[in-house]
């Protein structure tokens, strides 16, 4: 499949913004496995990953 290079950034900012679960990380896990993707994305996906999972934290502290 090509894409265009907009297409490709429209691509990955959908994974970047999808609720992170253990499925969304796979998608990406198998994704970073077939073809290179712009370290930016990483970065970005890398950063949502920790955010959500503070946000959980701080969510499971405050039900306690």
């Amino acid at each position: 499949i090509r894409m265009s290079s907009n297409q490709m950034k429209e691509y990955f900012m959908v994974l970047v913004n999808m609720t992170m679960s253990l499925h969304s990380m796979e998608v990406v896990n198998r994704l970073t496995t077939a073809v290179d993707v712009p370290p930016e994305f990483l970065h970005l996906y890398i950063a949502n990953c920790i955010s959500a999972c503070e946000k959980m934290k701080v969510f499971v502290c405050l039900s306690e």
